[in-house]
Formats: C-alpha cells, sequence, structure tokens
C-alpha cells in the first residue's frame, strides 16, 4: 500500500492503547509501518535495480524481526542525545515500544500483499512472491478508517476523555472487516472467472483479479492464453458474479526471435525476478535492436513505462 495508508495505520494502532502507556509510542509505530520500504534505496541503482530488490529482503522474516529493535534503538538514541526527560513527562515503556513496534512492522509487509504488486515474505530464503489481489494500492476507504480513528482518539487522549482508545480500536476492527470483505470479493469473482474459463485450480501466474479503484464490485481480471493475456471486467454483486467479454488483448509476441534474444539478456533475467506476466514488443520505434518488455499488470504497448525495460540487443554479426 501507499506511505500514507502504512503512516495513518501505524497512528491508529498507537492509539489503541500503546500511546496512552509509553512515551514516543506514536513515533516508533508510525516508524515501524514504514522501515520496511527502506528498500526504496534500491532506486538509487537505476530502475531494474529498484523492480529487483522491492519488497525483498527489508519485507522478509528475518528482516522483520530485527526492524522493532531497529525503531526502538532510534527512539531511544534520539530521547539520550536530542530530548531531555522533564518531570512530570510520560515515561518511556521498553516492551510497550517493542510489542507496537513488532505489530506495525509486520503490518507493513501484510498491507503490501493486499495488491496485485506483491511480496516477499520468504527472502533472503526464497525469491517467491505472494499476491493477495484484494485491494487498489491507494485505497481510499482504508485511509479514512485508519485517519479517524487516529485523528478522535488522540484528540480524546490529549483532553484526557475516558475511552480514548475506543475510535481507533474500532477503526482498526473497521479496517479488518473491510479487508476481509475486499478479499471474498476477490475470491468470488476469481472462482466464477475460473468457472466461466474452465480453468479450476487455476495458480497466481494463470490468471489474476486486480482490484479497481473506488470500487467494492468490479475487478479487472487477466487471462494467459499462448499468444497473450485477456483481460476483461467481473462484478461481483450480492445474487452473484458477472464474467463481462473480453475488453482487450495483449499479445506477448514470445515466440518472436528478437523477444527470444531479450530473454537471454542479463537485464531480462532482473526484470524477471519482480515480472508477473512478462510481454515483449520487438522493434519499438523501428529500431530492429531494441526490444521492450512490460509486465501486463501496469503497463501496454511500448511506451516508456516504470513497469517496462528496453533491452538493446547486441547487433548481428
Amino acid at each position: 500500500m501507499d506511505n500514507i495508508c502504512h503512516s495513518l495505520a501505524g497512528a491508529a494502532i498507537a492509539e489503541c492503547g500503546f500511546a496512552q502507556r509509553s512515551r514516543f509510542a506514536t513515533a516508533a509505530l508510525v516508524i515501524g509501518a514504514n522501515i520496511p520500504d527502506l528498500d526504496v534505496l534500491y532506486l538509487l541503482g537505476g530502475d531494474l535495480a529498484g523492480l529487483e530488490g522491492r519488497r525483498g529482503w527489508t519485507h522478509g522474516i528475518p528482516a522483520l524481526a530485527t526492524w522493532p529493535f531497529v525503531v526502538v534503538g532510534a527512539v531511544l538514541l534520539w530521547q539520550r542525545f536530542y530530548r531531555r526527560n522533564d518531570v512530570g513527562e510520560q515515561r518511556v515503556d521498553l516492551p510497550v515500544l517493542l510489542a507496537g513496534s513488532a505489530l506495525t512492522v509486520v503490518s507493513h509487509p501484510l498491507l503490501d500483499w493486499l495488491n496485485t504488486y506483491g511480496v516477499r515474505f520468504l527472502m533472503p530464503f526464497s525469491d517467491r512472491w505472494f499476491y493477495g489481489d484484494t485491494l487498489f494500492i491507494v485505497d481510499l476507504v482504508l485511509l479514512l478508517f485508519f485517519g479517524l480513528g487516529w485523528w478522535m482518539s488522540r484528540r480524546a487522549r490529549q483532553r484526557e476523555l475516558p475511552g480514548s482508545t475506543r475510535p481507533a480500536r474500532t477503526a482498526v476492527a473497521l479496517a479488518l472487516v473491510y479487508i476481509a470483505i475486499m478479499k471474498l470479493q476477490s475470491e468470488r469473482s476469481e472462482s466464477a472467472l475460473e468457472i466461466a474459463l474452465g480453468k479450476v485450480g487455476a495458480g497466481p501466474t494463470d490468471l489474476m483479479i486486480a482490484p479497481v479503484a473506488l470500487s467494492m464490485r468490479s475487478r479487472s481480471s487477466l487471462e494467459v492464453t499462448d499468444s497473450g493475456y485477456v483481460i476483461r471486467t467481473v462484478r461481483a454483486g450480492l445474487t452473484g458474479v458477472a464474467v463481462e467479454p473480453a475488453r482487450e488483448f495483449l499479445p506477448t509476441n514470445a515466440g518472436a526471435p528478437l523477444s527470444e534474444a531479450a530473454r537471454g539478456t542479463d537485464e531480462y533475467r532482473r526484470f524477471a525476478r519482480w515480472s508477473r506476466f512478462p510481454y515483449f514488443v520487438p522493434a519499438p520505434d523501428g529500431d530492429s535492436s531494441v526490444v521492450f518488455v512490460g509486465d501486463a499488470r501496469y503497463a501496454r504497448g511500448s511506451d516508456d513505462s516504470w513497469a517496462g525495460v528496453r533491452i538493446r540487443l547486441a547487433p548481428r554479426q
């Protein structure tokens, strides 16, 4: 999910009781909710390094076990060197900070798993991607729940009102219910599509159900065929699921000679570590030495895209 969502999730969780018990809890939990995204530094190595490194080892199990200690250590250093302990000020409760930071650190890859980009929970032991195909990467409902819950509880806590944790806890509970409903809608859509296409039991590299922004009912589906990807809309209502006719076809061009040559390059191997539905556009712009490789989740055609790479092939001798 986007980092505003991660930050608001961390802030809302902090107001569920952690901020009431320890100084710096909100800061620690918001940092914990975002710290796995330190892998954004891979982008300094270029677009391919960014795709190859994103949602990898910083989102994997060993890192998730380490990050809470990093977060709390940073908070303690901040307190030691930059903040003085004023009389009557709330004390730092280390167990509370560690427990809260661990909770929000784990919330990060779980929220990331909910979209079509995926996450590699098992890094560095396995490069396998896991996809939830449940929420659009920017979900306004989650932003509203987390944001309102945090703001209302923080305001009540500052006024020393009883039950200040109630709005945040209610908001987090509603967010979990909403996520469960959206996951159910995706599962219903996928099941109906598998039945309609005769592909019951298809895996995540054969079919994809992609959430659509601002919609609980509609999903964009992607079906893998021998020659390309069929894209259609699936609508899950209260009484059933409607699978609409195909609205787009994106050829993979996988058998073209230039595509075969591109697959043998280091650039493609790096791109393939991330790509889920690759396709090739040989000789874009009339240049017979260049192949555009994109991922059908986010790219179309041969236009420049963060979800694609132009591979320049060595000229034939």
